[in-house]
């Protein structure tokens, strides 16, 4: 599964983590947590174990969006899409180890009439969103992982 880069709202962006790929997945597939270090999630609504067709909801930026795991392959890939209003939305994330790191690349994108009419708008909305969920990824992986190192 894949965003679809000639959506009218596209963005993918990539970050590297100072963990393992494991590390990363663990707080990633931790849905729950989301709202203590993504800013643009305000709350996650999951009611099982997280993996292939586990549907959730979730509080962004005043929005209700219920999605759905489409892809679940640990600790490499997971992807998941949503819908708002005629909004139809894909996310993607992937793992890759590069040594003791790990390149998370994200990637999101935005079909229907909305996402065509509010296009610049949402376009810019996109892309801050992503690199807030990038960056707070990254911070909370790395001080994770830093309390599971043996002083």
């Amino acid at each position: 599964m894949k965003a679809n880069p000639n959506a009218p709202v596209f963005a993918t962006f990539e970050i590297e983590i100072n963990a393992p790929p494991d590390a990363v997945w663990k707080v990633v597939t931790d849905f729950g947590g989301w709202p203590s270090w993504n800013p643009n999630v305000q709350t996650v609504d999951i009611n099982e174990l997280v993996s292939k067709g586990t549907v959730f909801k979730l509080v962004s930026g005043g929005s209700k969006i219920r999605s759905t795991i489409q892809v679940f392959d640990r600790p490499n890939l997971i992807a998941w899409n949503g819908s708002i209003m005629t909004i139809k939305s894909v996310t993607v994330c992937s793992l890759t180890p590069q040594e003791s790191r790990t390149t998370v690349m994200a990637e999101e994108s935005f079909e229907g009439p909305v996402a065509w009419l509010f296009k610049k708008s949402l376009q810019r909305m996109l892309e801050t969103s992503l690199l807030d969920m990038l960056k707070g990824l990254k911070i909370e992986t790395e001080k994770r992982s830093a309390k599971g190192r043996p002083d």
